[in-house]
């Protein structure tokens, strides 16, 4: 696989973000659901409420998002993992999920969790970025 010339882009750790360019973000990936119907005032509130938001920016463009929940002593969840279409291949991704990591770990905080597809380019991905396969099987109780 040809990897693509990365694109000057650099990474924000902050929750001061416009809902807008969040929902527009997600809305380029073909995500239709969630985050990318959620209103302003949902998207404030999972900014909020997160442990930690990485945001991506090539100049004044929203290019890539990561967000953790965590207890802020045992564990963390890396909530979502979001880069835009243009920007694939180009290794923000990785970039993205590195720091994030490496923010937690400052925070002593020894366990990230990450829930990937089933595709086999999602586990090579999470591997190659240091996150090993469990065993798990994985329950969801939906509220709706």
């Amino acid at each position: 696989m040809k990897r693509r010339r990365r694109p000057v882009v650099r990474l924000l750790n902050s929750k001061r973000i416009a809902p807008a360019a969040v929902r527009e973000l997600f809305r380029s990936t073909g995500w239709t659901e969630d985050i990318a119907a959620y209103s302003p005032q949902q998207i404030q509130k999972l900014l909020r409420h997160s442990h930690l938001v990485l945001t991506a920016w090539d100049d004044e463009k929203l290019v890539g998002f990561a967000s953790a929940v965590s207890d802020g002593v045992l564990c963390g969840l890396v909530q979502n993992l979001v880069v835009h279409p243009d920007y694939r291949g180009t290794g923000l991704g990785t970039r993205l999920l590195r720091q994030l990591a490496a923010t937690m770990r400052r925070q002593d905080i020894p366990c990230l969790y990450a829930l990937g597809t089933r595709g086999k380019k999602a586990g090579a991905f999470f591997r190659r970025v240091g996150f090993h396969p469990l065993n798990w099987k994985v329950f969801l109780r939906s509220a709706r």
